[in-house]
This record gives C-alpha cells, sequence and structure tokens, in this order.
C-alpha cells in the first residue's frame, strides 16, 4: 500500500469513528429520554392500577359485610321459632281465659321446626289451668307435607282447687 492510500484511509477511518461516535450518543440520548417516558407511563399505570385495587378491596369487604350481614339474617330466619318470656306469659294469661276449651294444632311440614312451636304452644296451653285430654284424642296423621298432632285439653282440677 502507497502513503498516499495510507493516508487517505486513515483519515476517512478517523472520520467516520467520529461519526460513529456521534452517532453512539445521540442514540444513546434517544434510548435514555424514550426510557424515562415509557418508565413515567409504566408509573402512571402502576398509580391507576393500584387505586383500582384498593377500590375493588373496598368493594370486596363491603360485599363481604353484607353477605355476612344476609347470612345472619338467614341463620335468623331459618332458626326455629321460639317464644319469648314476655309472650308465654301473656299467651297464658289470655288462654285462661279460655279454659275447658277444646283446641287442635296442627302441624304443616315434617321438619322439626314446626314441631317444636307445637310443643312450646302445647305446654304453655298446659300451664294455663288446662291439662292434656290424654283419653285417645291425640293422633298423628304422617302424610306427605302436611302433619295434623291434635290434642284436646280440660281445666285442670287440681290446678283450679288450688287456686279457688
Amino acid at each position: 500500500m502507497s502513503l498516499p492510500w495510507a493516508e487517505f484511509i486513515s483519515v476517512w477511518s478517523n472520520w467516520m469513528l467520529i461519526g460513529a461516535l456521534i452517532i453512539g450518543v445521540v442514540a444513546t440520548y434517544g434510548i435514555v429520554v424514550s426510557g424515562n417516558v415509557k418508565e413515567s407511563a409504566a408509573n402512571t399505570e402502576i398509580a391507576r392500577l393500584s387505586s383500582e385495587a384498593e377500590a375493588s378491596r373496598a368493594a370486596i369487604a363491603d360485599a363481604n359485610a353484607r353477605a355476612l350481614e344476609a347470612q345472619a339474617q338467614l341463620a335468623q330466619f331459618k332458626a326455629p321459632r321460639t317464644v319469648t318470656e314476655a309472650q308465654a306469659l301473656r299467651f297464658i294469661e289470655e288462654a285462661t281465659k279460655y279454659s275447658g276449651t277444646q283446641a287442635d294444632i296442627w302441624i304443616i311440614g315434617d321438619t322439626p321446626e314446626p314441631t317444636g312451636i307445637a310443643q312450646i304452644i302445647l305446654k304453655l296451653l298446659e300451664t294455663s289451668l288446662m291439662e292434656m285430654d290424654r283419653r285417645g284424642n291425640r293422633e298423628w296423621n304422617s302424610s306427605p307435607g302436611k302433619g295434623r298432632f291434635r290434642f284436646g285439653y280440660r281445666p285442670c282440677r287440681k290446678l283450679s282447687r288450688r287456686l279457688s
């Protein structure tokens, strides 16, 4: 290779190296700027999704609270019927006015719940100066869906004598 060619190649190589360095600096600047823009957009999206997640957590907590309340109401609805002490006293007070009257208790259904309330009513009637008529006036009809528990009552002589 001759000296002029070596000079020519050396000059052009230096210019190409300087140009490549300039292109590298511009490319690096472009990468940094676009990376910052992308990071800012990602942070904005993260903030939006975080607020949506927080709102969803609040909605879930509210839904869970309403579900617990509904379960409590359902449990209360499904709970066997009972008679409070005040109701029992009022029932006994009113039932004593009808001493000697015959009554039927009808149970519709074949579950323990209606049978339980019928038993409570029976005990209240017996407590209100009446006694169960045990002379064969008690029957149980177990046809599907309809139960019938029939009993009669009459004034309890023992209690009546004690009260007179």
